[in-house]
């Protein structure tokens, strides 16, 4: 996964808030097979192939579902959002569509 443009709030998830003319590649992200990728104007969440959800970017309202409202640079993995059989929560579809 790779990802370029501006930064403000982490939204590449490089680990900083530097904007990048290039793409750079998602090292967080590297080893995993993502299934689906959308983002908002600042943010952006993946899921992989087995159901995780990683967010990223701007958090001002809570919008990565993190537990605060701290901007985070660099993919962070929402494991409540995984239910026991490994099926992700219906709610988790529409946040994704409200977003993207």
């Amino acid at each position: 996964m790779f990802s370029f443009g501006r930064n403000d709030y982490g939204q590449l998830g490089l680990g900083n808030n530097e904007a990048s003319r290039v793409p750079c590649k998602i090292e967080a992200l590297s080893t995993l097979a993502i299934r689906d990728i959308t983002s908002g104007c600042y943010h952006s969440i993946a899921i992989t192939r087995t159901g995780s959800v990683y967010v990223w970017g701007r958090n001002n309202h809570g919008q990565l579902g993190i537990g605060t409202t701290d901007d985070c640079n660099f993919p962070s993995r929402i494991d409540a959002l995984i239910h026991k059989t490994g099926k992700m929560w219906l709610w988790l579809l529409v946040f994704v569509g409200v977003c993207g």
